[in-house]
């Protein structure tokens, strides 16, 4: 016997130095779909990339898969990673996928890790300062890789959530 559910594919977009936070993001979306999705035929698939190699991060099938996706999460650190990663275009590339209509993001969210100023590049505090003043997604900050994965868990819950409805 077949069973259908109904699938929400989820891009997490990390620079190579967050490696275990998007790891965290691979087995959380796990934990929600089965204690949440699974029972309601909902599911969220995780969809990332393993730290970008030489041959460049942001190329034709990651702008497409993000497109194809109904939800994306950006985490950023002290940086946006190696220039060849190109991963504030990604995150550029969700919000306008989000803002049209006729694609199936629904929504952004970005997660901050809480990292002195000092330590990071001109360009993040750029944006930090700039998200401060109009932000076009949820954002969130993070102390550690838990206080991250209790953070996801929550947004995961509630992205289940308004795809399930009451």
């Amino acid at each position: 016997m077949a069973v259908n559910f109904l699938i929400h594919r989820v891009f997490c977009s990390t620079a190579g130095d967050l490696e275990e936070l998007r790891r965290v993001f691979d087995h959380q979306t796990g934990v929600v779909n089965e204690a949440v999705g699974m029972p309601r035929r909902v599911l969220l698939a995780p969809v990332s990339c393993p730290p970008a190699t030489g041959t460049g991060f942001f190329n034709a099938e990651i702008r497409e898969n993000i497109r194809q996706c109904s939800f994306f999460v950006q985490v950023l650190g002290d940086s946006w990673g190696p220039p060849a990663a190109k991963l504030q275009r990604a995150y550029e590339l969700a919000i306008a996928c989000r803002d049209d209509p006729k694609l199936p993001m629904r929504e952004v969210a970005l997660f901050l890790e809480a990292v002195p100023a000092e330590r990071c590049s001109a360009d993040v505090i750029e944006f930090r300062q700039s998200i401060q003043k109009h932000s076009e997604c949820s954002v969130s900050q993070f102390q550690d890789s838990e206080d991250f994965r209790r953070q996801l868990n929550d947004q995961l819950q509630r992205w289940l959530g308004s795809v399930i409805g009451p």
